[in-house]
């Protein structure tokens, strides 16, 4: 057996297309909407290679693991504290943040050569935007 990498995280927010459009409009990453009715409700996010690594779902929406294991949403609907995503493009990112106004913390970790973006999605989880060729 092994671990070849991470095949989604799911994130269930009280707004999925906010949270989706955040995503598109910080990121330019491509989103897909469900159908209506359908898991969760939201819809997929999509990397640069195709992958859908983002799953968003309602707060309210049903997965077939709620029977086994009711969600618990926290306080302000964030059901994960942070999502790490590996990216290119710093200064392009960090300009769309700024231009959007979004609150956000620009971290460092130069023993590594990895410079990081902060913000927090619509619904309270935390993005952390990892970017080793800054």
């Amino acid at each position: 057996m092994s671990v070849h990498g991470v095949d989604h995280v799911n994130i269930r927010v009280k707004d999925p297309m906010a949270t989706m459009n955040f995503l598109a409009d910080v990121l330019g990453m491509t989103v897909k909407v469900s159908p209506p009715g359908s898991l969760g409700g939201g819809g997929l996010v999509i990397d640069a290679n195709g992958n859908a690594i983002l799953h968003v779902g309602a707060v309210d929406g049903t997965y077939p693991s709620d029977t086994w294991r009711p969600f618990k949403p926290a306080e302000d609907g964030g059901a994960v504290h942070h999502v790490a995503l590996n990216c290119g493009g710093y200064d392009e990112v960090r300009a769309r943040i700024k231009a959007l106004g979004l609150d956000h913390f620009e971290g460092e970790i130069p023993q590594i050569k990895l410079k990081q973006l902060f913000t927090v999605v619509p619904g309270g989880v935390l993005l952390e935007l990892n970017f080793r060729d800054a």
